[in-house]
């Protein structure tokens, strides 16, 4: 294997049976370097030396400051090091499914409007299986399934015509075969009708691998389209709200 380096190609001949147990293996290679030294000049020796000389952290190419113990005739020098391998270990067998991250999680919010202000306990279970069947995801990865509901009053009216006030005759009949009386110049009788919201939340805790998506962002996208598409229908049918 030929390795590029910026002093120039090392070569590095794989060794199966040493690192891979006969199979193939991943491997870090540092490759050569130059490293300055600084040196003085020893007369006794009549020799450049490095001997209480160190070379300051930090340096660059264009720079290299020296620490010495003592004053003399300086100069700075370079060492090549040598090239050094660490073996990894053998590498897993090539596939082409996504690799699993792990455990992702998704919140999921949603709301019903519905006439019924309470959810029993069964109905839950029943709402469960249902958000679990259109959205695709399996009840056991859903966690903490809950159903708040809260009222949510609107005024409907039941007429849309009145009757002039001076006219004494029979009732008059507005569109929708609704009869009322006028009780006030151009007024219409008013009814509230009730009407309640089942805010449900829950979380889904699945791996990647076993959802079938590549990100958590795919499954959460996954779990809105399905339910936006088809859970009012599905609800309709499986609790006839």
């Amino acid at each position: 294997v030929a390795v590029a380096c910026p002093l120039g190609d090392v070569s590095y001949t794989c060794d199966f049976a040493a690192h891979g147990g006969g199979n193939p293996y991943t491997f870090d290679m540092t490759c050569s370097r130059v490293v300055p030294t600084c040196l003085f000049w020893d007369p006794g020796a009549n020799q450049f030396s490095s001997e209480g000389c160190l070379v300051v952290e930090g340096h660059a190419a264009e720079s290299v400051t020296c620490a010495c113990t003592h004053l003399t005739a300086f100069a700075l020098g370079a060492n090549l090091t040598e090239a050094t391998v660490h073996a990894r270990g053998p590498t897993s067998a090539p596939t082409t499914a996504p690799t699993p991250a792990g455990t992702v999680s998704v919140a999921v919010s949603l709301s019903l409007t519905t006439s019924q202000a309470s959810i029993s306990a069964s109905e839950t279970a029943a709402l469960k299986a249902t958000v679990a069947q259109t959205s695709g995801v399996s009840k056991a990865d859903m966690k903490g399934f809950a159903v708040t509901v809260t009222p949510d009053r609107r005024r409907a009216l039941l007429a849309e015509e009145t009757r002039d006030p001076a006219d004494t005759g029979p009732a008059a009949t507005p569109r929708g075969g609704a009869t009322i009386r006028a009780a006030a110049a151009a007024e219409v009788e008013p009814r509230r009708l009730s009407s309640y919201t089942w805010a449900v939340s829950f979380t889904v805790q699945t791996g990647l691998a076993a959802s079938g998506h590549a990100s958590a962002a795919g499954l959460a996208s996954s779990i809105a389209s399905s339910l936006t598409s088809g859970l009012a229908a599905a609800v309709q049918t499986d609790l006839g709200l």
